[in-house]
């Protein structure tokens, strides 16, 4: 796992950063990330961020939304803008500065395309 980490802060939002892909590493199911991998970045930006994949009960709801995504020759560079006015934010901001949160991708399986242990889309 990359670290997110809180690169701006204010009485509103914060902004977390960190690489939420990196070229060559595998994802938790074994698939390979590549520099032709196509992610979509263009649709990215503005599409909600979550808290463990909405998976935890209290936290269902979207705390942020996507800044901005960069390429470059490591990975995915992705910045959210979390608003500190929903609930659990202030939580999740202490995971940050604990070093214990990281992006997922996030992809919905149905939508991936596979070729030999590589992800194509």
């Amino acid at each position: 796992m990359h670290a997110v980490k809180l690169t701006n802060l204010t009485d509103d939002y914060a902004t977390v950063a960190g690489y939420g892909v990196v070229f060559g590493g595998q994802d938790l199911t074994g698939d390979t990330f590549t520099a032709d991998t196509d992610f979509d970045v263009k649709r990215a930006v503005g599409r909600p961020v979550f808290y463990d994949h909405s998976l935890q009960q209290d936290v269902e709801h979207e705390i942020g939304e996507i800044a901005a995504i960069k390429t470059d020759a490591t990975g995915l560079w992705v910045e959210a803008q979390l608003d500190r006015s929903k609930a659990y934010v202030e939580q999740v901001l202490k995971l940050v500065e604990q070093g214990a949160l990281g992006y997922s991708s996030g992809s919905a399986s149905h939508l991936l395309r596979r070729a030999g242990g590589m992800l194509k889309r």
